[in-house]
């Protein structure tokens, strides 16, 4: 019986090991990726200088494949964004400028940046800030709604007077908030 439990100990434990030695691997792989991307990124941006778009483009085009952390990615994507605008295609760098703004809504533009382009992601980022303002607002009218309904549904409702079912009002949007939020965290 000791035997068994000292047995099953070790193979706990290797198993553990083996799960570390697969996870170190696999970040050291994303690590040596990630420097590779960005390295294509300085080579495209490079190129950016020299006017040479098309050859930039292809340079973050293969860096898109090895980028893997969220920085890298903003910066790629600005620079994609800028090449597009500089070939003229505005409809393509403002899909990338909505890319830039999904991974941070409050990112900024720096370095020697054409005037219409500043404009342009300024204008793309202050409409997306209106529609996720939007949307909130939307969300929170439509829990409010629900709150209500449900409320005047149940028979206390008649019981209270109209600070008591705004105060009421209030607690049921917490708890289900709080419980949006908890499910959320799963």
């Amino acid at each position: 019986m000791k035997e068994l439990i000292i047995e099953r100990r070790c193979r706990g434990r290797i198993f553990f090991l083996l799960i570390g030695i697969i996870f170190f691997s696999l970040s050291h792989l994303y690590s040596q990726a990630d420097k590779k991307g960005v390295a294509l990124i300085k080579n495209g941006e490079v190129l950016i200088k020299k006017t040479e778009y098309e050859k930039a483009m292809a340079k973050f085009e293969e860096a898109r494949h090895c980028i893997y952390t969220d920085t890298n990615r903003l910066r790629l994507y600005k620079n994609i964004s800028r090449v597009y605008y500089n070939l003229g295609k505005e409809k393509e760098s403002v899909d990338y400028i909505m890319k830039v703004l999904e991974i941070k809504l409050n990112a900024r533009l720096r370095g020697k940046i054409p005037p219409r382009y500043h404009i342009l992601f300024l204008d793309t980022q202050r409409r997306l800030k209106k529609l996720r303002s939007d949307v909130r607002s939307l969300a929170d009218r439509k829990l409010f709604a629900e709150a209500r309904k449900r409320l005047e549904q149940s028979e206390e409702f008649k019981n209270y007077k109209n600070n008591e079912w705004v105060q009421e009002l209030k607690n049921y949007i917490k708890e289900t908030e709080n419980k949006e939020e908890r499910r959320d965290m799963n």
